[in-house]
């Protein structure tokens, strides 16, 4: 953000889990909520694989042995689809984050939208300094403020 001021140009990122930043119950629900879009993708990447083999199939009752591999690559693409839907791992929204000294005080910013752009995020001072907060975001339900200590 090119309003936050940064005297010795020195900006410390790092990544962190929302899971790891909120109370107990809330990564339960959250995963619930992430995981319907990927259920409902995944059921249709089933069929369709699902309905591609029984096509091929139906056109090849007596298929030769040439074919077998077209088959084959059918039947990998629906186990792959199987074993990914099984392999399934949320682990959460990721945020990126920066802190960084503005010549007074040091302050964090969190990228919220997980979008990469931290132009619109809130570069908060320590709470304890100036009482400032911000929110996850809406689905979260949650607000957030930080501590910077040793020196970033």
């Amino acid at each position: 953000n090119p309003a936050w001021a940064n005297p010795t140009g020195e900006w410390r990122v790092g990544l962190k889990r929302l899971y790891e930043l909120v109370p107990r119950g809330l990564p339960g629900r959250l995963r619930e909520e992430r995981r319907k879009p990927w259920d409902k993708e995944m059921r249709a990447l089933e069929a369709a694989a699902r309905a591609d083999l029984e096509a091929w199939d139906a056109a090849h009752a007596a298929p030769a042995p040439e074919d077998a591999r077209e088959r084959q690559n059918l039947q990998d693409l629906l186990d792959q689809v199987l074993a990914a839907d099984k392999a399934y791992d949320d682990p959460g929204p990721i945020y990126d984050c920066v802190v960084f000294h503005d010549g007074q005080v040091w302050r964090a910013a969190l990228d919220t939208k997980e979008d990469g752009d931290l132009t619109a995020a809130a570069a908060l001072a320590d709470y304890r300094l100036e009482r400032q907060f911000a929110a996850f975001g809406d689905r979260d339900r949650l607000n957030y403020a930080v501590n910077v200590y040793d020196c970033g």
